[in-house]
């Protein structure tokens, strides 16, 4: 059976992330976890909470991973990469237009516009989690 959780994991207080998920979830890992967000240090804790045989789906991805192959290979997981989703994007992109519209998908929340010169700014809150989507506008 599919236990889905809404239970959220605060990394900035918890030292061992994949012990606080197994609590949660199952001791034996997860079934597959996806990451949105793109930050290394949890990409290699979602990997390291998966259970055997498991997959971890990266919809974004934002610089270095430092992986071995014991990460993947010791227990036979698999890392997807998703574009959109592995949406076709003229169909999607137009439903998340429609959707934020209605007010179903508050896009504006996600993201915060950055001028150049505040990319340092962007990065720090991007990894703070101050920010989901930091934007660069080159004005």
């Amino acid at each position: 059976m599919l236990k889905v959780t809404t239970d959220v994991i605060n990394t900035a207080k918890v030292d061992d992330v994949k012990t606080a998920i197994r609590k949660i979830i199952v001791p034996a890992g997860l079934d597959y976890a996806v990451d949105s967000i793109g930050y290394g240090p949890l990409i290699i804790d979602l990997l390291h909470s998966l259970g055997t045989d498991e997959k971890l789906c990266l919809i974004g991805i934002a610089g270095k991973l430092d992986l071995t192959g014991m990460d993947i290979m010791g227990e036979s997981k698999q890392i997807i990469g998703l574009i959109e989703g592995d949406a076709i994007p003229q169909l999607f992109i137009p439903k998340l237009i429609k959707y934020s519209k209605k007010g179903k998908f508050p896009v504006d929340k996600l993201m915060k516009f950055y001028s150049f010169d505040q990319v340092s700014q962007a990065f720090d809150d991007f990894t703070s989690g101050k920010v989901i989507k930091p934007v660069i506008t080159l004005e």
